[in-house]
């Protein structure tokens, strides 16, 4: 049944485990035992691979299996963390607390990587429609006002922003068919090539270095750094072991490279909280807030604190960043059409004896 899975990679969403997992955390906080709440729930079920993990479970359940056990048979949908925290849960008799916790923590991810993609895709689309836009005017409505513009100025030179765009229309009317070619094969070059570890990592610093930005890539990492990392510490896991499973959880490659560098560190006896005073994955303000919480006693609780004031700040940058870059694609949109038109209108002014625009 686990080959069958491994090949057939059915997808399981985001959405769908934190609704099993919500759902199982319920059942068992309400008294139903573990096998009977996985029984429940996969006859309910309508997510067949999800059904076919369930059905799995049960079966592990009854042969004596751990939980966690199970569910580290499926990496494609239950990740080192998940498992390592349901681990915790097991070990401590209240896997129904874990499992919400496990399911408010992810919750709050998904949300902020949801506000995120929400903030850039206005201007991305408006890029791509604008690109679309000047690709169509360039190929298609210049050159039918080319022939007519060179017989109407065959012994005067056309005006140097009407022959840009003529030549560039040319261009791209020459080439129509290599140009898209050449597109693909860049872009799959670049996407093998981002797959590899040297790209992943290139990648990811060229993210975290993206003018304006990098500060909102570097700050979704951080809350989840922050949040997988004080959860991970709140349910009894061992210092090293929690850090290397919140860097693992990053998305971004470089940032993980960075912070699993510091665990052999940190394992020798160095101070974590003085190795990421100098990172520059680090906040200052998070970075005082767990100096705190170290000195307390209390960093669990200061890393979450630091997650959901991280958060707050992302939020707030995520308003500025859509209340900046949504009127300055608009400009960009609007300069190019401008320019666009004063091209193929200037000549027509030279035509009518009118002075140019």
């Amino acid at each position: 049944m686990l080959k069958t899975f491994h090949f057939l990679r059915r997808k399981v969403d985001e959405a769908q485990l934190l609704a099993f997992t919500r759902q199982l955390a319920v059942l068992i906080r309400s008294g139903i035992g573990l096998l009977k709440a996985l029984q429940i729930l996969e006859r309910q079920e309508k997510n067949s691979t999800l059904r076919m993990v369930l059905a799995t479970a049960v079966q592990g359940l009854i042969l004596g299996q751990p939980l966690h056990a199970i569910l580290e048979s499926f990496p494609q949908i239950f990740d080192v963390t998940y498992c390592q925290m349901v681990k915790a849960g097991e070990s401590s008799g209240d896997l129904g607390a874990t499992l919400e916790h496990i399911s408010s923590f992810r919750m709050r991810i998904l949300c902020t990587k949801h506000r995120t993609i929400s903030a850039l895709f206005y201007p991305a689309t408006v890029l791509v429609v604008a690109l679309v836009a000047v690709l169509f005017l360039t190929t298609y409505v210049v050159p039918r006002f080319e022939s007519l513009l060179q017989a109407n100025h065959s012994s005067t030179l056309l005006p140097m922003l009407t022959r840009i765009l003529i030549a560039l229309g040319t261009f791209l009317h020459a080439h129509a068919y290599s140009l898209p070619l050449a597109a693909m094969l860049v872009i799959f070059a670049l996407s093998v090539g981002g797959r590899t570890q040297p790209g992943r990592l290139l990648k990811g610093e060229i993210a975290l270095r993206l003018p304006f930005l990098g500060q909102l890539f570097l700050m979704q990492n951080l809350v989840i750094f922050l949040r997988t990392f004080g959860l991970l510490l709140e349910h009894s896991v061992p210092t090293t072991e929690a850090l290397a499973l919140a860097a693992n959880s990053l998305p971004n490659v470089a940032m993980k490279f960075h912070l699993l560098q510091l665990v052999d560190r940190v394992r020798a006896g160095e101070s974590l909280i003085d190795l990421l005073a100098p990172s520059p994955f680090m906040l200052p303000f998070v970075h005082g807030l767990l100096v705190v919480g170290e000195e307390s006693g209390h960093l669990a609780d200061m890393l979450l604190h630091a997650g959901e004031a991280t958060a707050e700040e992302l939020d707030r940058h995520l308003e500025r960043a859509a209340a900046v870059l949504q009127p300055i694609v608009v400009l960009i949109l609007a300069g190019i059409v401008t320019l666009i038109a004063a091209a193929m209108l200037l000549p027509m002014a030279q035509m009518l004896q009118l002075p140019d625009l």
